[in-house]
């Protein structure tokens, strides 16, 4: 509606535009014509068509468009969208396994843990859905591969530093959805072997393999926790 509303009254009042100019702020030439200095020029040649075309379209964008725009965002976010929200359920399992939760309280501890890796999936699954980047799977690695060897040499260094980001979030995505819980089904199986033949684990054997595998799991959480923190900043989509 913005956009229909200034095309109409540009048309109407039509000024010679250029397709495209520098801007003062960021040009280095001090002698380059400017968007700045176009826009001095139509003043003067033009000042009612200019405040027609440009001016006042602005007026109502600001003023009118925006408000509208950013009401109906608001009512977007908070009704179906809801950016602002960030589930922490995992899919479900069987009651008892690692990460099963569906509703109610969690502890702090899982509050973080969860948030930081359901974020992480989110990404990487809006990422495998969309049309405009790399996908963060073995194909998309092998595609930004294939890119690296065909790049140009100042490209080099961007895909290299795009696959690193990739290859490492889909290894952790792989660790919280695949790895983890292969971990965890270890852990639970040597407790329950613990559990049913405590009174025969005279020299503490099963007990102690029990804690390696848990401090192992933990380790691993741990590590895979902090690794996503060091690929937070490329976290975006």
């Amino acid at each position: 509606m913005r956009n229909l509303f200034r095309k109409i009254l540009q048309k109407l009042f039509h000024i010679e535009k250029p397709k495209a100019l520098p801007m003062r702020f960021f040009d280095e030439d001090p002698d380059a014509y400017c968007w700045e200095d176009w826009k001095e020029d139509s003043k003067k040649k033009y000042p009612i068509r200019y405040f027609m075309s440009e001016t006042l379209p602005l007026f109502f964008a600001v003023h009118f468009f925006m408000q509208i725009e950013n009401f109906w965002y608001w009512i977007v976010s908070n009704t179906t969208r809801r950016y602002h929200k960030l589930d922490l359920r995992q899919p479900a399992n069987k009651f008892g396994e690692e990460d099963y939760y569906r509703w109610g309280w969690v502890d702090e501890c899982n509050q973080i843990l969860y948030a930081c890796f359901n974020i992480l999936v989110n990404y990487v699954n809006s990422r495998n859905s969309s049309t405009y980047h790399y996908h963060i799977s073995e194909e998309g690695i092998e595609k930004l591969k294939k890119e690296i060897e065909e790049a140009r040499e100042d490209e080099v260094v961007m895909y290299k530093s795009q696959l690193e980001h990739t290859e490492e979030a889909f290894a952790l995505y792989n660790y919280w959805t695949k790895d983890r819980k292969v971990q965890a089904k270890k852990v639970g199986e040597a407790l329950m072997d613990w559990h049913q033949n405590k009174s025969k684990d005279k020299d503490q054997s099963r007990w102690n393999k029990l804690k390696i595998l848990e401090q192992e799991f933990d380790d691993a959480t741990l590590d895979a926790t902090i690794r996503l923190m060091k690929i937070r900043p490329g976290l975006w989509t």
